[in-house]
């Protein structure tokens, strides 16, 4: 009977430690449940103050952004149409010039090419007593005359070709000065977002070296000898048709 008593005590206090530790066991679960909850909340606010974080950073980088486009479109407008004026205003300079320098080539070769047409009229028309003029005297009139016409019309020559010269560089000075215009246009419109290659590009063509019409070798006028060397050229398919009728 006492040792049914002892094994009843035995057994109560073993379910007294059982039930102790299912209390400790669900105040830890509840403890580590609150702590849960506590650290899910903190992650929500931690991922709530990334995205504003991440947020704010994109709109600051947006910003920034802007300010240096706007910085560098307040630097186009202000030092770029100096410049372009500027460089217009030389292009413009030189382009009077070299419109007057060919006008005035030009003028000096009709000049000489009508000297050179009125002295073949004039060797033309010249009456001649053949009968008081020697041979040597006759072949100096003519060689005199010969060498006159030839001279003025050489100066003819040279100067339509000055002109034409000035004429080239003339136009070479518009086509830069088109080239400028449509940089600055472009820059005033796009200068924001563009790039320093862009604009290099958009700049390149009026800053062209270009084939200066100066640089190449004066052609000499045709002379007698290339004269028959193209008439022969001209009558040498004549020659074939007829040889092969």
């Amino acid at each position: 009977m006492n040792e049914l008593i002892k094994e009843q005590k035995h057994l109560r206090e073993i379910m007294r430690s059982y039930t102790k530790r299912l209390l400790e066991a669900e105040e830890s679960k509840a403890t580590l449940h609150l702590r849960n909850e506590n650290l899910e909340k903190l992650n929500s606010e931690k991922e709530a103050i990334i995205e504003q974080a991440v947020s704010r950073i994109k709109q600051l980088e947006a910003s920034n952004s802007e300010l240096q486009s706007r910085v560098q479109q307040e630097r186009i407008d202000e030092k770029i149409p100096g410049y372009v004026d500027s460089v217009k205003s030389e292009l413009s300079s030189d382009d009077l010039y070299f419109i007057k320098m060919s006008q005035v080539w030009a003028f000096s070769g009709c000049i000489f090419g009508l000297l050179a047409v009125c002295a073949s009229f004039y060797t033309l028309y010249a009456t001649i007593d053949f009968n008081n003029v020697k041979g040597f005297e006759l072949f100096y009139f003519f060689t005199r005359g010969l060498i006159g016409i030839s001279i003025l019309s050489w100066l003819a020559y040279i100067c339509l070709g000055n002109s034409k010269k000035y004429t080239h560089e003339s136009i070479l000075r518009k086509d830069r000065r088109h080239a400028l215009m449509f940089g600055q246009v472009f820059l005033q419109i796009y200068g924001s977002t563009s790039t320093k290659e862009d604009a290099v590009l958009v700049f390149k063509d009026w800053n062209m070296s270009g084939n200066s019409a100066f640089s190449d070798k004066t052609e000499l006028p045709p002379g007698i000898q290339s004269l028959w060397d193209s008439t022969k050229e001209k009558l040498k398919p004549s020659t074939a048709e007829k040889a092969q009728e």
